[in-house]
């Protein structure tokens, strides 16, 4: 790890950077948060040259399209320290894992569509995700909830097969399929990733046979939070989608009969709710003001 004030000098474009902090580790490298001429930035670090090739050539190939991941500024190695890096756009935020817990239904739904509009934007440029958790995907909540991506160490071509996974969002993990780079792939991480970060998986789950796990995975969706979204994260996990779009289609179609039924029952809520004797005593007062009014102006006519 490189302590804060470590200062990196790029050997071929120069560049003078001066570490601030770290911001986390993946499967093949650590991140951190680097201040240069060009202002706060993220830097990628990886121990092998190959890796931050690679991922750099992803990031620039899911360019010039709007892209949920960074933005890829430079690339370089230097020898004092010796590193291999690069820089790219740094994403704020919080990571899914830190605030899933607070989220409402409404900003659950935002979250769940900006997400799968993410992996169809990346599987249009013929790439799976591959290591979807929820450490990996950064929600800023103001000024309105946004979605973005970060560590693209495992985004990986289409029929390839996955480099890098997370055990508890990999289908072939659960028995519900195979590892390779797939639209569907990504979609059934994105179920299991949702479903995860509500109820933690417990750290023997790995020794147990798969029939088990599944079991202990059926058991966490049926406790869902939101269960009007259960369905739908089961017909993911039986591979009823083969793209993010139709995947996000079914969504809109799931919120759409989950809204009438929250305004209905706020109004059932609001009815049951209701002081009726407050209600009578109001109406009962009113109607002996115009009775008096009524009265007071025949005696006044019989008078006058």
């Amino acid at each position: 790890m490189l302590a804060a004030g470590t200062r990196i000098v790029g050997k071929w474009t120069a560049s003078n950077l001066t570490v601030e902090r770290a911001l986390g580790k993946g499967a093949n490298g650590e991140v951190y948060l680097v201040r240069g001429p060009q202002g706060l930035a993220a830097m990628k670090v990886c121990d092998q040259p190959q890796d931050i090739a690679l991922e750099w050539g992803v990031l620039g190939g899911i360019r010039p399209t709007p892209s949920f991941f960074p933005k890829p500024i430079l690339m370089d190695d230097s020898d004092a320290p010796k590193l291999y890096f690069y820089l790219m756009e740094w994403v704020v935020g919080q990571p899914l894992s830190e605030l899933v817990a607070d989220l409402k239904e409404s900003s659950l739904y935002e979250l769940m569509s900006q997400v799968l509009q993410g992996l169809e934007e990346l599987h249009q440029a013929g790439y799976a995700f591959c290591d979807v958790k929820a450490q990996n995907i950064i929600v800023a909540m103001k000024p309105g909830l946004k979605v973005r991506f970060v560590d693209a160490g495992g985004v990986t071509r289409f029929g390839r097969s996955v480099r890098q996974f997370t055990p508890f969002s990999d289908r072939a993990y659960w028995g519900m399929g195979t590892r390779r780079a797939e639209p569907s792939y990504d979609l059934v991480a994105f179920a299991l990733m949702l479903i995860c970060a509500y109820v933690i998986p417990p750290p023997q789950l790995t020794q147990w046979p798969v029939q088990e796990r599944k079991r202990w995975l059926a058991k966490a969706l049926r406790g869902f939070p939101e269960a009007a979204y259960i369905p739908f994260l089961q017909a993911i996990l039986s591979n009823s989608f083969t793209d993010a779009a139709s995947c996000l289609i079914a969504l809109r179609r799931t919120r759409q009969a989950v809204r009438p039924a929250g305004r209905k029952a706020k109004r059932q809520k609001r009815a049951q709710g209701r002081d009726w004797t407050e209600w009578v005593m109001w109406f009962s007062l009113g109607t002996t003001a115009v009775v008096t009014s009524i009265a007071l102006g025949s005696l006044l006519h019989v008078f006058g």
